[in-house]
């Protein structure tokens, strides 16, 4: 819900600037900050999967041998 609505303010924004709604400010910073939650959230399904992979791991779930990535390296991968 929250990036749906990050989404509509990206949208909006210029509209409401050429209709003098609102300040140039809040355009300029609508899609940045639209990219940091979408960033976030992208982060925190990463943390999940590995989560998940961690304990299938830990159950013995035929992922003897495989080695799991970092978390640090795939955000570093990422950014």
């Amino acid at each position: 819900m929250k990036r749906a609505d990050d989404r509509r303010a990206v949208r909006e924004a210029p509209e409401r600037y050429r209709k003098g709604e609102v300040s140039l400010r809040p355009v300029l910073e609508a899609e940045p900050f639209l990219e940091a939650t979408e960033d976030a959230q992208l982060a925190t399904r990463l943390d999940r999967c590995l989560i998940d992979i961690s304990l299938f791991k830990a159950l013995g779930d035929g992922w003897q041998g495989v080695a799991l990535p970092k978390v640090a390296a795939i955000r570093s991968i990422s950014n």
